[in-house]
């Protein structure tokens, strides 16, 4: 028999036998199963908040830039979420390619409402339901 067909039969038993004993001792594991990516149809409106999405720390009275992106959405506003709290408007109009608004930070936030909770929310203007928020909450320090 050749030498490398023997070296290859002997790593197949070897590899048999610890997958046999790994499944008698109870250490493998078990990975779940591997989902496809989600294609987003690009003929469906969308908006998906990019920054902050959540654990930054912005400062109070510094301007701090918002960020998304847009799909088949002409213009959106944006608000501010405290707990579930809406605080209003950031911006009520401004086009949905720009992706970007730079926020001046209010100053007196932290002193009206604490420093915790805080997420964006971005909506179509013309497409109601079509609006994505944070993924986690931000602080806003003094």
């Amino acid at each position: 028999m050749n030498t490398g067909v023997s070296l290859l039969i002997i790593a197949l038993i070897i590899v048999g036998a610890l997958v046999i004993a790994g499944q008698f001792f109870g250490t493998t594991q078990r990975l779940p199963p591997i989902s496809p990516p989600v294609a987003h149809d690009p003929n469906v409106p969308s908006i998906t908040v990019l920054a902050p999405n959540g654990g930054e720390v912005l400062k109070a009275g510094q301007v701090y830039p918002i960020r998304w992106d847009a799909n088949k959405v002409g213009d959106v506003y944006i608000r501010l979420l405290q707990g579930g709290k809406d605080h209003g408007y950031i911006v009520s109009a401004i086009l949905a390619n720009e992706g970007l608004y730079s926020w001046v930070v209010p100053a007196d936030f932290v002193a009206n409402f604490g420093e915790s909770g805080y997420k964006i929310v971005i909506d179509d203007n013309n497409v109601k339901g079509v609006s994505d928020a944070s993924d986690a909450p931000f602080t806003i320090k003094k």
